[in-house]
């Protein structure tokens, strides 16, 4: 093992797993022309779709020209000159696949930590409100919230997140042409429209905005109809959410 387990964001970059599903792949993959504009637009949904193995199905992106004979030694002396995966794959990102598909990476930078309650408590401590323990070391985050052990960490300010409804995706969605320009200047609205698989309801395959979407009016029949399936989905999300809670 070249660099010994760390705690903070690079750890969490080794062992996390992108979980983005297969539609959500395609739709971002179509935006673009090659697999490096896919890798630097969309990066979570190219590491999705890396770890499925889907990117050969995107036959129509431009491939890079990958090291594909590197060789083991050789792929771990590059490595030994980053201290993390992230910076890895900033810097070599053609080895990073041939390493990430030969199953080399915890040779080079070590398995996962794991996430026992002292470790992520002791982590917590090093911040003060929930937002910067998940950006800063998403690993121990995601644990203390699957584990419900966030809660513990009384110090740690909270902020509600606001409700999401059909009028403020609407709201949000309106304010840009296409998928690219939602997930550039409101990341927050992208994953959260992604996460209850509404992308598609707003956007189209080519990751423009649906034309009738623009000429929507209030309480005509279009806009109703629209806003029932949104409102069905989003309901179907609070409630996978809820039952995940209780588990």
């Amino acid at each position: 093992m070249l660099n010994s387990a760390k705690t903070g964001a690079n750890i969490s970059s080794i062992g996390y797993t992108f979980k983005y599903n297969k539609e959500q792949c395609l739709k971002c993959a179509k935006c673009c022309k090659s697999i490096k504009e896919f890798r630097k637009t969309y990066p979570k949904e190219y590491y999705s779709a890396l770890q499925h193995e889907w990117l050969d199905d995107y036959e129509w992106l431009e491939k890079e020209k990958f090291k594909k004979d590197i060789t083991y030694e050789e792929c771990k002396e590059l490595a030994k000159t980053c201290n993390s995966i992230s910076e890895f794959d900033k810097k070599y990102p053609s080895e990073v696949i041939t390493a990430r598909k030969n199953k080399w990476l915890y040779d080079f930078f070590g398995t996962p930590v794991s996430w026992t309650y002292e470790v992520c408590f002791n982590e917590a401590k090093k911040y003060k409100t929930r937002k910067d323990f998940k950006y800063n070391c998403k690993g121990a985050y995601v644990a203390s919230i699957n584990n419900k052990w966030i809660d513990d960490f009384t110090w740690l300010e909270y902020k509600e997140a606001k409700q999401r409804t059909f009028e403020t995706f609407l709201e949000e969605v309106l304010k840009y042409n296409s998928l690219k320009d939602l997930r550039d200047n409101d990341y927050g609205t992208y994953e959260a429209l992604s996460k209850r698989t509404l992308l598609e309801e707003f956007f189209d395959e080519s990751g423009n905005i649906k034309e009738f979407i623009n000429h929507l009016a209030k309480n005509d029949d279009d806009y109703i109809s629209f806003k029932q399936t949104i409102d069905n989905k989003i309901q179907k999300f609070l409630q996978n959410w809820k039952q995940k809670r209780k588990k």
